[in-house]
């Protein structure tokens, strides 16, 4: 019986039983010829009665072109429509692109079915849908979809090979997507030409399946090459991210390789000064090169208290668990401009004082940010960032990342709104590092912002998308740090500060051995030195030599009894604590203010490959190639 035939006399069935009509899709019957060049020539035939419900106008076909393969590719296969008809006339067809496909409305906005059967034909061709295996080529097809929101009465499939094939193997299933039921039957198999239909309606969201296997030779397959380059295409996204992350990769190691290294190490000389010009600041900014891990400059200030106490323009004494600062007239040498600055915001007035330890102190907040903007001049004469450079490699960055979130979804609304996000959190991650220098509370607050924008992003665009932008953009912060490098004068200031570090962090038996050319130690000479010692990150073993000396007797009587201002003794108190430890812990308490109060439409796809062959039994309802859906409109 014809396939034909076959849907005059369902549609004659429904005639005579008019009385209990329903939406339903009486047959569909589809005709697959697999064409010498691999691609499919489709022809649907789809018989619908409609009672005014869901089919008002037409009918609507979602079919799927773009395929999943697993680890996150792609398979697109292009869909060329050739013919629509209803009841053998043309039919006015409208394109609309899904996410993972196309859908088809046949039919017109003006017009209105009456009530009735209705005959709807289909001609598409599709590019790249057989399975290539060793020996067989197959053709893995789901026939009908399984996202239909109608019923179908009955389906069938003719399957029509190239000349000169012979079924090796063929098998179908019906069902739910993923079923391996088969309520099907064989009506006609030849060397090259297979019939198949189903046994039993299939309900809204069943569809029927067929796999059919040949032997190879008699389609093309694609080289090597070309399945390459269609992986490529077909993945575009991913080849962009690929070929981003390459060049920018590329680029900024190239950067780094030509400016980011900078000037050579020197020839290091052991050093007992440093050059005049030098303070103890300025020396542990250009060795540690920036503020390392003193983000608020504590550290910094510090030295520079320890500093300005040695020379008589502090007196430091112990203060009910703290520090007290007092403001003296004793100093014997001038202020530099940045010193000035930073002592008239902790002690406006000679003879004022200043308590640390008990709490926030404003006035502490006020000399960081003066000692911050000395250090940006420091910073600005030692160090090159490459700022052009680094910007360079952050537009490429920029540029990728609009590309991949444009072209994460067929949805221009939410790819446009999820880069607003994107570039709103980039925006608010650079505010967060810039408010860790100062408020690590106002930086989790940021960071939750930030958390939270990247989260709604993942939501229009995918989270993978947006993971692979963050990727890029930490590149680019990362990269930021690694251009930094020192100028011609700031290296050789540190090859100066090495040879004089080797000095300060001598042994005991080091200075044995170079037993006249070290100078001898005295407490002026140690209070001296201190600050710098605490500025490389040596005290400890400059104050070891120091005390190993005052234990052994070695210091002159007058020497051993001499306690400048109470400063020496903080030192070799009992306790053993460093200055610098004193100082540091309680710069820190005061510097961190106090917290405020706290008050209580698509459709699936499946993948076109199978682990197993389908056509012996190894696939199921829903799989392979063709699929989709559709309904009435």
């Amino acid at each position: 019986m014809s396939g034909r035939l076959r849907v005059l006399l369902l549609l004659c069935c429904f005639c005579v039983f008019g009385v209990q009509a329903e939406e339903v899709i009486q047959a569909y019957d589809v005709r697959l010829q697999v064409e010498p060049n691999g691609e499919v020539l489709v022809t649907e035939r789809i018989a619908v009665v409609a009672e005014g419900k869901a089919i008002v106008r037409g009918i609507f076909r979602d079919i799927p072109t773009r395929y999943g393969l697993g680890k996150g590719l792609l398979r697109n296969t292009p869909l060329t429509l050739i013919s629509a008809t209803r009841d053998g006339h043309p039919e006015n067809v409208a394109q609309q692109a899904l996410d993972h496909g196309i859908r088809l409305r046949l039919g017109s906005a003006d017009t209105q079915l009456e009530p009735g059967p209705y005959l709807y034909e289909l001609t598409y061709r599709m590019d790249a849908q057989l399975l290539h295996h060793a020996r067989v080529d197959e053709l893995y097809w789901n026939v009908t979809g399984n996202d239909w929101l109608l019923p179908i009465r009955a389906a069938s499939v003719e399957v029509v090979l190239p000349e000169g094939a012979q079924i090796e193997a063929a098998h179908g299933y019906t069902g739910h997507s993923g079923s391996q039921a088969g309520d099907y039957e064989v009506l006609e198999q030849a060397d090259n030409r297979l019939r198949m239909a189903t046994n039993r309606p299939l309900d809204a969201h069943e569809g029927f399946t067929v796999a059919v296997a040949w032997q190879a030779g008699l389609v093309t397959r694609p080289a090597w090459w070309e399945r390459l380059l269609r992986l490529l295409s077909d993945n575009l996204r991913h080849s962009l991210l690929m070929g981003a992350f390459a060049v920018l990769l590329g680029y900024y190691a190239r950067q780094w390789w030509a400016r980011g290294r900078g000037p050579a190490r020197g020839v290091v000389i052991p050093l007992f000064e440093l050059s005049r010009g030098i303070s103890p600041v300025m020396a542990g900014y250009v060795w540690r090169r920036g503020l390392g891990g003193d983000s608020k400059g504590v550290r910094a200030l510090s030295i520079m208290v320890t500093d300005l106490a040695i020379r008589g323009w502090l007196s430091l004494q112990r203060h009910a668990g703290g520090l007290q600062l007092t403001r003296t007239e004793s100093a014997t040498d001038d202020l530099r401009e940045d010193e000035r600055q930073v002592l008239n915001a902790l002690i406006p007035q000679e003879g004022g004082s200043l308590v640390l330890g008990g709490g926030y102190e404003p006035r502490l907040a006020w000399a960081l940010g003066d000692l911050r903007k000395s250090l940006a001049v420091i910073e600005q004469n030692n160090f090159n960032n490459h700022t052009g450079q680094w910007l360079c490699g952050a537009f490429l960055a920029l540029s990728a990342g609009i590309a991949l979130l444009l072209t994460s979804t067929s949805d221009a609304k939410a790819a446009q709104d999820a880069l607003w996000l994107v570039l709103i959190a980039v925006v608010l991650a650079a505010a967060m590092i810039q408010f860790m220098s100062s408020s690590i509370g106002a930086a989790g607050v940021i960071m939750l912002f930030v958390l939270g924008t990247l989260a709604i992003a993942a939501g229009l665009a995918g989270g993978g998308v947006v993971l692979q932008c963050v990727a890029l953009f930490a590149i680019v912060a990362v990269a930021r740090k690694f251009l930094r490098a020192p100028t011609t004068a700031g290296r050789r200031l540190l090859d100066e500060l090495e040879g004089y570090r080797d000095y300060l962090s001598l042994g005991e038996k080091d200075v044995l051995d170079r037993a006249g050319q070290v100078p001898v130690m005295s407490i002026a000479l140690y209070e001296r030195h201190l600050p710098y010692a605490m500025a490389l990150g040596v005290e400890q073993q400059w104050t070891n030599r120091f005390t190993s000396e005052l234990q052994k007797g070695t210091l002159e009587p007058v020497a051993v009894d001499y306690r400048p201002q109470g400063f020496t003794s903080l030192m070799i108190s009992g306790e053993a604590r460093p200055l610098a430890w004193n100082l540091d812990r309680v710069l820190m308490s005061a510097s961190v203010p106090p917290e405020a109060p706290r008050s209580s439409d698509d459709f699936s796809s499946s993948g076109g490959s199978s682990g197993s062959s389908a056509s012996r039994g190894g696939g199921s309802s829903g799989g392979g190639a063709g699929g989709g859906g559709g309904g009435g409109w």
